[in-house]
This record gives C-alpha cells, structure tokens and sequence, in this order.
C-alpha cells in the first residue's frame, strides 16, 4: 500500500476487531504516526473486550452514555434531575406587596423595602407603619411584649406589671392595681408567658364588650375588665385605656397619666 495522507484515508463505518486506528503524536515534538488496534480501543474506552461482541448502539440523543443515562437526564420532576426551577431576586416593591413565595429576598432588596434592617435590630427610617382597623375576629394588629402572667389571663383582659416583673390583672379600685399598661391578645395560663399587646388594634369578638363606637374605654374597678363609665368613687382611679372603633374593637393606647379620686 502506497504512502498516504490521513485526511486521504477512507473512514471505516464499521471496524472490526483486527482493524488498525491511526493517531498522530506530536507530544514528543515531530509529529509521529501510530497505530492501535481497535480491540484496545474497545476495552480501554468502552469496557469491552475482544470475548464481547456486542454493538455500542449509538442513540440519537446521547454520545458516551448509556440509555439509562438518558432516561435520568430526561427526568422533568423531583429532587436533583436538573429540571427545577431557580428562584429569582424580589424587588423591593415585591417584598412590600409579600404575595410572592417563590422569589427570596436579598439585603439590598430588603432595603429597597419598606423596611431597614439594621445589625440584630429592625428599625424603621422614615417608613410608614399602617395597622388594620378591623382585624379578624379575635385577634389584634400592633406593638406587643412576651412576658409572664401572674395570674391566669384570659382574652382583652388587661394587665399591669408588679415588683418582680410579671403581670397582674389591672383594675381601677385603687392606684396601686391602676396603670394598666398591657392586654392580653390570647388566654395565657398562670406562671406561662404569653403575647401582651403595648399598642395597636384589637378585636374583642368573643368578649362582645358592646362599646359606643368613638367612646372613650376606661380601666374598670372590676378586677382586668374594662368598661366606657369612668371611675367615680373615693381612692378609684380614671385611667383611659383607647377609644372604641366598633362595638367590640379596641384602639388601645393606655395613659400613663391617671387621675385618682380622693
């Protein structure tokens, strides 16, 4: 056979086992001319040996791999298959509406917001701050503390804070049970620390108080209750706790500034 170029060569489409392939080295420098069986080929590339005949069937979508490889490459569902989704960045005006849970938050995100975060504090730079007037049945909008009841406390029953730090029911019979200053937004056992609201909304639904709406509500002489006829009797106390915005919602806002009777 005379001298050719490999380019010249003519392509075998299907080698046996006995054909020679040509490679070209040029690692050492000149190019030098090789030849490797296409046994070798197969055992080293392909995991076969001259004892197995089998065809390497070559697939339409798939070179190098297994029809089994395939299969878990075309996989559109569950964990790891390469087909999820990859949530993107919310927008500050996103966070602010918040009826999007698939986009996460960053903090510049965050501070395009209406709110700033700040080290391990929330604070809030010249942001508003709207509370609902009417939340749902039972529950409350606004500024709350956890602290531990004294006493059971049960629902809109309001509280004041005693030497040790807990709180005790409130009533108006005297000064020193006045300054009710806490109300409590769920039942809370006794010893057990509960959420106490300091200032917002509440909706006293199951209480149905029957308030004149715009009327003021003040701290009752009966112990925790609250009630819109003012305190009247010697050593009593007048303290205003909010003004009623429905017949059983509160805006609690109690006064720290009281009037006692003498």
């Amino acid at each position: 056979m005379a001298d050719q170029k490999i380019s010249a060569l003519t392509p075998l489409a299907s080698p046996a086992v006995g054909d020679l392939m040509v490679i070209v080295d040029i690692s050492a420098g000149p190019e030098e001319t090789k030849s490797i069986t296409y046994a070798i080929v197969r055992e080293n590339l392909f995991n076969k040996n001259d004892d197995d005949t089998t065809d390497i069937t070559e697939g339409v979508d798939k070179n190098f791999v297994t029809d089994a490889d395939i299969s878990l490459l075309a996989l559109t569902s569950g964990e790891n298959t390469g087909d999820q989704v990859i949530p993107v960045k919310a927008t500050g005006a996103e966070i602010n509406t918040g009826t999007d849970d698939v986009k996460f938050a960053t903090p510049k995100a965050i501070e395009d917001s209406d709110l700033s975060f700040v080290g391990d504090e929330e604070t809030l730079l010249n942001k508003k701050i709207q509370q609902s007037a009417t939340p749902s049945a039972d529950n409350f909008t606004g500024i709350t503390i956890s602290l531990s009841a004294d006493v059971a406390l049960a629902l809109g029953e309001v509280g004041y804070i005693k030497s040790d730090g807990d709180v005790a029911k409130a009533d108006a019979s005297v000064i020193a049970t006045a300054s009710g200053i806490v109300i409590a937004t769920a039942a809370i056992a006794q010893d057990a620390s509960g959420i106490l609201l300091l200032h917002g909304v509440i909706h006293l639904d199951t209480m149905a108080p029957g308030w004149t709406v715009g009327g003021i509500v003040y701290l009752s002489t009966t112990t925790g209750a609250m009630t819109q006829t003012a305190p009247s009797a010697t050593d009593e106390v007048i303290q205003i706790l909010g003004v009623a915005l429905a017949s059983d919602i509160l805006y609690f806002k109690p006064e720290l500034v009281q009037v006692e009777h003498v």
